[in-house]
């Protein structure tokens, strides 16, 4: 799989970042939605899949006949190949497609940005392997213009306390609900983050593993107490894909 030791490394190297929102903006659909995609493949491909698949199951009936010749045989397995050739090419030419950097970039308006916000485990840079004790988030932000900026967020045990905090007095509809979701957005718009985008009028959000349970587009400003979304237009996205 794509290694998840590029969004530390990204923070570290500015060359780095575009792999690492390369990687954040395809893994969606490459792990998790790979056997959800084949099947609303099948289904979209009218049949023409299944159609081929039935056909090779013919011939694989065929084939396993004792009694037929062995340049039969050969024929068919060459006509089984064929078949499956043409399944491998349907299924690559379809809706799925790689995406890359530019492509989303291109989508996007002079004032629109996108944030991934992406949770990842860092390295541990003694031995070959990431510290699965320790996971932390960052943000990847890009812009029209392909520019790539990383912003760290920190521990992500620490967020998620808070993020946890914040979920439960929305569940129980306390009075509070703002103080902590406060406390979540004090870390999630840093201050570097919220310099950044403030040129910007249309923020798309893409959030990543427990920021899906915040309402990311109701936040406020921690110190003034205003709206994030009260100048700007906050547009909640699965992945940068869909722009």
């Amino acid at each position: 799989g794509m290694g998840i030791e590029i969004f530390d490394r990204a923070l570290k190297t500015p060359s780095m970042a575009e792999n690492a929102l390369l990687t954040r903006l395809n893994r969606y659909g490459v792990q998790e939605n790979i056997e959800r995609y084949q099947f609303d493949l099948i289904q979209s491909l009218e049949g023409k899949v299944k159609n081929y698949i039935f056909s090779r199951d013919e011939i694989n009936e065929k084939i396993s006949n004792v009694k037929i010749n062995k340049n039969k045989k050969n024929a068919l397995i060459n006509e089984k190949k064929l078949i499956e050739k043409k399944i491998i090419n349907l299924i690559q030419s379809s809706k799925y497609k790689y995406v890359e950097v530019k492509d989303v970039a291109n989508n996007l308006k002079k004032d629109q940005v996108l944030i991934e916000f992406t949770r990842y485990y860092p390295d541990k840079t003694l031995e070959e392997t990431l510290d699965f004790s320790n996971p932390k988030y960052l943000a990847l932000t890009l812009n029209s213009d392909s520019e790539i900026k990383v912003f760290h967020l920190g521990n992500a045990n620490e967020l998620e306390d808070k993020i946890f905090d914040a979920y439960s007095a929305i569940k129980k509809n306390e009075d509070n609900i703002e103080i902590y979701l406060d406390k979540v957005s004090k870390i999630i718009f840093n201050d570097q983050l919220k310099n950044y985008i403030e040129k910007y009028k249309t923020i798309f959000i893409s959030p990543d593993h427990a920021l899906q349970k915040m309402p990311i587009t109701l936040l406020r400003d921690p110190i003034n107490k205003n709206y994030l979304s009260s100048n700007k237009n906050f547009i909640l996205v699965t992945s940068g894909k869909e722009l």
